[in-house]
């Protein structure tokens, strides 16, 4: 469906705001999936639009969300994250290796790093202080491998830890 939603959005022939191009995604996906709940059909559309339209790919919607503290990512097909209740795992997949190589190489750029098989592993810490490792297809065994680790908004104080024991 990705191609398709790709292909009716190039035959435009004007740059599409954001409500434009979830238009277009909206009414591809009511004719395309018959059998939605409203929160899985809201849910496909965000996850297309930021496949097509975040340089994160669907990572964006893990990333901006303040519950989750850690993206793990095992090659295309496993994908974890962790919350204060633990890790789970997500039945989210990239569409193949390729994406996740291409946003493992945006992630690089956007801190003027680069990420390739001359350069496989990557370490860098992003703008809002969330740390990177990413390890690229030519050397890990699985496909290329992502983790991002967030941090808290607010830091812990000496009066939190005693509170918990710490």
């Amino acid at each position: 469906m990705i191609e398709k939603i790709r292909r009716r959005l190039l035959e435009e022939d004007r740059e599409l705001s954001r409500e434009e191009v979830m238009h277009i995604i909206e009414k591809m996906v009511l004719d395309e999936e018959e059998y939605l709940s409203v929160h899985a059909y809201r849910s496909r559309i965000e996850r297309l639009y930021a496949k097509l339209r975040s340089k994160l790919g669907i990572l964006e919607l893990y990333i901006n969300n303040d519950c989750v503290h850690e993206i793990m990512i095992n090659g295309p097909n496993t994908f974890f994250f962790e919350t204060k209740d633990g890790i789970q795992r997500l039945e989210e997949s990239f569409d193949s290796v390729e994406e996740l190589e291409e946003i493992i190489r945006n992630i690089a750029a956007s801190v003027h790093r680069e990420s390739n098989e001359m350069h496989p592993i990557l370490d860098a810490r992003l703008p809002d202080g969330s740390r990177v490792n990413a390890v690229y297809k030519n050397i890990a065994a699985e496909g290329p491998i992502l983790t991002i680790r967030k941090f808290a908004k607010e830091r812990i104080t000496m009066d939190d830890m005693i509170r918990s024991g710490t």
